[in-house]
């Protein structure tokens, strides 16, 4: 699994860029309801992701999986991430 940095703001930018494009290709409305953007279809919305979102619900997924996991290597990882010495991944997402 690749490990890629990636910062809030340029999640943040990403979805912007999309509405952005959405408006500028005339399917979304300048002044369309962005929540009703990520609705899903059957509530009555557009049905797009979040990638925000999606960017946390990976990360605690991720998380949830070193911590439960009772692999050798895992509970290596989950030790480094303890003792801190080295760039967190796990305690900086919590």
């Amino acid at each position: 699994m690749a490990h890629i940095r990636v910062h809030v703001d340029e999640i943040n930018q990403l979805d912007r860029d999309t509405r952005k494009t959405l408006t500028m290709c005339r399917s979304l409305h300048p002044n369309a309801s962005v929540q009703r953007l990520y609705l899903p279809r059957r509530e009555g919305g557009r049905g797009l992701i979040n990638i925000e979102w999606l960017h946390n619900r990976l990360v605690i997924g991720a998380v949830y999986q070193i911590h439960r996991s009772s692999d050798s290597l895992m509970c290596m990882v989950r030790e480094a991430e303890k003792d801190g010495t080295q760039d967190s991944f796990l305690l900086k997402q919590q």
